[in-house]
């Protein structure tokens, strides 16, 4: 499925590019994203502010299988896992970077913060595409992804 979704944005590119190339005025619509979520499971946190929760998920899986299994890999790119998205920045090495991006924050305040709140911090050359709402939909992979995320050096 994020095979398909990321041939599919770059067959869209690709048709946009040679539009635009032809010399003629061409309107590309903008491409939202729609999601639909697979069943979530709650956390066992009261998931109001920041407060983090303490449960564990239910999930049998790493949580590299959580991130992959997650809308969060259809737009983001993490080198040598099946997360080859191509809309949002890549992530491989996230767990560094991310330090670097807000003064002051560390690397995991940075990437909770850009699930929470996703146009707090826009990366350059990346556009207000993340939606909103992520954290909820993470449910009880959201602990487990984030210290995964944080990982990523």
């Amino acid at each position: 499925m994020i095979r398909l979704l990321s041939m599919f944005m770059f067959f869209i590119l690709v048709f946009s590019i040679g539009c635009l190339s032809s010399g003629e005025e061409t309107v590309v619509p903008a491409v939202t994203p729609t999601f639909v979520p697979t069943a979530v499971e709650k956390s066992s946190g009261t998931g109001h502010g920041d407060s983090h929760s303490s449960g564990a998920t239910q999930s049998d899986k790493s949580p590299e299988e959580m991130f992959a299994g997650t809308i969060c890999a259809s737009c983001h790119k993490i080198e040598g896992t099946g997360a080859q998205g191509i809309t949002g920045p890549e992530l491989t090495n996230i767990g560094t970077i991310g330090a670097s991006r807000i003064s002051g924050y560390s690397a995991e305040e940075y990437i909770r913060e850009s699930i929470i709140e996703p146009d707090a911090y826009l990366v350059e050359g990346y556009g207000n595409l993340m939606p909103a709402g992520l954290k909820d939909l993470l449910g009880a992979d959201y602990e487990p992804i984030i210290t995964y995320l944080v990982s990523l050096k």
